[in-house]
């Protein structure tokens, strides 16, 4: 909220202009721009409530994945996009980032600290309407991001 002039009204003769600033409460929350691929909790003991949003997004005609952590505004009960924690993979590095996390959980489970299993992990919310991304482009090719 912008500092408004204690004497505004005797100084102007109108209204401070803060009337017409919509409090916490009339905020529209975002919505998640894409194809929404998973939800996950990541709500921890303390702290407010966090999930991580995966998303095939697009910006300017280029897609891109969009992996983003989401924290619930306690005011307004809506999620709202955490601007210092998220990333955007283009397309065309996401197979070398899925190989990087494949071989980071090898390492891992090599170093005795296994990944949990598929049903072990964080709560995965489904989504009406959820796809998967394809692998194989309408005309039999491999799908690139261009």
């Amino acid at each position: 909220m912008a500092w408004v002039n204690p004497r505004y009204r005797e100084l102007t003769g109108r209204e401070p202009p803060s009337a017409a600033i919509p409090t916490t409460d009339d905020r529209v929350a975002p919505e998640d721009r894409g194809v929404r691929l998973a939800t996950l909790d990541r709500s921890g003991r303390e702290g407010p409530e966090t999930e991580l949003r995966v998303s095939l997004s697009e910006y300017q005609s280029h897609k891109f994945l969009s992996l983003r952590v989401w924290i619930k505004n306690a005011q307004t009960g809506h999620f709202y996009p955490d601007p210092k924690r998220g990333i955007s993979v283009r397309l065309r590095e996401a197979e070398a980032v899925a190989d990087a996390i494949r071989e980071g959980l090898r390492l891992a489970d090599d170093q005795g600290e296994a990944a949990p299993s598929k049903g072990g992990g964080p709560a995965r919310r489904e989504l009406p309407g959820q796809r998967r991304l394809p692998e194989v482009a309408a005309g039999g090719e491999r799908f690139t991001e261009f």
